[in-house]
């Protein structure tokens, strides 16, 4: 089994204090040294190799904090390149954003024909994991790294290991013994080891004495050769769609806004007042995180087409831009037609897009990917409403 390890940074690679993350270079000959014949204690088979995040120098890392879009870009380019040469890839990367990365990677590393169809899928493990606390300590600068007793780091190195070695066809999050499907995560809790979960769906595997997969809720590998990654026409077919991916990436703005209890009255509204501000700047997107299976307040309760949170969403869809309703409740599904509090957004001066089960997160990476093709594919409003409520990588439920 041929591993390669994206390591981006995060708190799994950070010493000192303030904790920074340690460079490329000192990451990958402490982990040599430290961590990989731990491994190999277990998976004697077992080969590993790091790329670079960023092929322009080799110690640049990054703090999940201040991730872009078009990181996400970067990792899926990396992966695509490696594809053939690796068995499965492990990615080190902080927990601030790590639920979006993984929900990003399953999207950029699906492909699409014109008419929406899935083109390249996946055939190999990608799992992302990182840790609460750091994987090593350093005592002082002139200090060799030694282990850090007592984390999730190493657990979580090993566990992701474990899970590549399943060959589950996914982008994964691998958290606290507990293997995740990345579309599905949300980081849940910031104080203790089980950071990440799926409250939506199912966990895929888990890590007791054995490591077991819920083998019902895994997606299929690509029993078609034309589609699989395997083949190297598909890889390239995918690397020209993501390298458009790239170049409009930057452009893409989508932007979630929650629903929250705010003042209103016939004339006036706070969160028409910040949706106007946000609209005005530029937005190709907007995510509702509504109340319940998807209601927000229009601004008027009695009348919302005359409520000013409609008017600004009006104005925003006849500005091109796409509205997508989710929920803000971590369990459940968004139905428009559930409550007359939430059915004015399906008005066709509204037409907001029911995000079903998909959580806000998801739905973020997904419209931005889905926009960032719109040119390449030359797709119109509609087909892209359509994609949207569509289950492309396990995004929603069939």
């Amino acid at each position: 089994m041929k591993l390669a390890i994206l390591y981006t940074g995060g708190t799994i690679g950070c010493v000192g204090s303030p904790l920074q993350p340690l460079s490329s270079d000192a990451f990958k000959k402490d982990f040599s040294y430290l961590i990989s014949p731990i491994l190999l204690s277990q998976y004697a088979d077992c080969s590993i190799e790091f790329i670079n995040f960023y092929s322009d120098s080799l110690d640049k890392t990054l703090d999940s904090t201040n991730l872009q879009p078009s990181d996400w870009c970067q990792m899926a380019q990396l992966i695509l390149s490696h594809y053939a040469e690796y068995d499965g890839f492990i990615i080190l990367h902080g927990t601030d954003t790590m639920a979006w990365s993984a929900a990003a990677l399953s999207f950029f590393l699906t492909g699409l024909s014109s008419q929406g169809e899935c083109n390249a899928v996946l055939n190999k493990a990608i799992i992302i994991t990182g840790s609460q606390l750091p994987l090593f300590c350093q005592h002082d600068e002139s200090c060799t790294l030694t282990l850090r007793f007592n984390t999730d780091a190493l657990q979580n190195i090993c566990g992701a290991v474990t899970a590549a070695y399943s060959q589950i066809p996914e982008v994964c999050i691998y958290f606290n013994n507990t293997l995740l499907r990345g579309n599905r995560a949300i980081k849940s809790n910031a104080s203790e080891f089980n950071a990440f979960s799926t409250p939506n769906y199912p966990v895929l595997g888990q890590q007791g004495i054995e490591f077991s997969l819920a083998v019902e809720y895994i997606r299929s590998k690509a029993i078609n050769f034309k589609i699989s990654l395997e083949n190297q026409l598909v890889r390239e077919q995918l690397q020209q769609q993501l390298k458009h991916i790239s170049q409009q990436i930057n452009k893409i703005t989508v932007m979630p806004f929650l629903a929250f209890p705010a003042y209103y009255d016939e004339n006036s509204s706070a969160l028409a007042g910040m949706l106007s501000a946000c609209i005005e700047q530029g937005v190709d997107g907007i995510i509702l995180e509504s109340y319940g299976s998807g209601n927000f307040p229009s601004g008027n309760v009695s009348s919302p087409q005359d409520g000013a949170i409609y008017q600004c969403l009006k104005k925003a869809r006849e500005q091109g831009v796409m509205i997508v309703d989710c929920t803000q409740v971590l369990t459940g599904t968004v139905n428009l037609k559930t409550y007359a509090a939430g059915s004015w957004l399906a008005d066709t001066d509204i037409n907001a897009i029911g995000a079903l089960d998909m959580i806000a997160t998801a739905s973020l990476c997904k419209l931005i990917y889905l926009l960032s093709l719109k040119d390449f594919h030359q797709w119109n409003e509609k087909q892209i409403e359509q994609l949207m409520q569509g289950n492309l990588c396990g995004e929603i439920r069939n």
